[in-house]
């Protein structure tokens, strides 16, 4: 007679708690008159992984950030839908190394974020790099400095590489979406897309940082009101681009001071232009659509 049994076994400092039950699943007749009985398994409590580093699983976005070195890739084999951040923007993975987010296998992968408080994506130090991924968000919440991306200090970078899609987030806080700040650096890659963001204060916010504009697209962003621009330089920042485009982008206020690119001191930003095209986007009564 077949006994109900568990087990445990740990797996890279993590433990996985299984249960499990053998039930009679079918009986098959030998020809030698044995009824041999087979068994099927039933799982309890083992939530599928959605992450993989090397060959090490995971079943959250937050734990394989958290376990990660210096140097890792993490592949996405799902679609993510949870929290990264709580209520204080505190990130629950605060990233300060070398990490690449990815998908497995060829199938672009999305990361939902749950949370609406806090910064989704701290990165603190090191180079984070995403690429075949598309990151989404419910909106924002109320709180003033509630961003899905922040990245700060000097040598810290975010890279938006080929295939990667940034779409429908808000921060209905009003302030920015994104945010570099204290010479962090983003570098957008062609093939990367930046869509229908919603912000007050910058979609893609630059504070004595700079943004390497080398290709990709930065389409139908929406300022709510303010200084809504996808691209906001403010204390002492700078924007290179050599390419890509930031077209379609709007704002809904009229009688604001909102362009594709808004200098907020043209005396101290600075806008190095070698290539790519700004074109198509609409403005308020200054009329300023393209830089200002």
């Amino acid at each position: 007679m077949f006994r109900p049994f568990c087990y445990n076994f740990v797996k890279s400092e993590r433990v996985f708690q299984m249960s499990c039950r053998f039930r009679l699943a079918e009986t098959a007749v030998l020809a030698a008159g044995v009824v041999v009985f087979a068994a099927g398994l039933s799982w309890a409590d083992d939530p599928s992984p959605v992450a993989r580093i090397g060959t090490t699983t995971y079943t959250s976005l937050v734990s394989a950030i958290q376990g990660s070195q210096a140097g890792d890739v993490i592949e996405l084999t799902a679609d993510v839908e949870e929290a990264l951040a709580d209520t204080a923007q505190v990130s629950f993975a605060p990233i300060g190394h070398d990490l690449t987010i990815t998908s497995a296998d060829g199938v672009r992968r999305t990361i939902y974020a749950t949370n609406t408080k806090g910064y989704s994506f701290n990165v603190t130090a090191g180079t984070l790099t995403f690429s075949n991924v598309v990151l989404r968000s419910a909106s924002r919440s109320t709180g003033s400095y509630d961003m899905y991306l922040h990245a700060t200090g000097s040598g810290t970078k975010v890279v938006f590489g080929e295939d990667f899609l940034m779409s429908g987030i808000t921060n209905a806080g009003g302030h920015a979406v994104c945010y570099w700040e204290s010479f962090a650096t983003l570098e957008m890659k062609p093939g990367a897309e930046v869509r229908d963001l919603r912000a007050n204060y910058g979609h893609l916010r630059f504070s004595k940082a700079t943004f390497d504009f080398t290709g990709g697209l930065i389409a139908d962003c929406y300022g709510n009101s303010g200084e809504g621009s996808p691209v906001y330089l403010y204390g002492g920042a700078t924007l290179n681009m050599s390419g890509g485009t930031i077209t379609g982008c709007r704002c809904a206020k009229s009688n604001v001071a909102v362009g594709a690119v808004f200098l907020h001191n043209s005396s101290v930003n600075t806008l190095n232009l070698s290539g790519g095209a700004i074109t198509n986007n609409v403005d308020g009564d200054y009329g300023c659509a393209g830089v200002f």
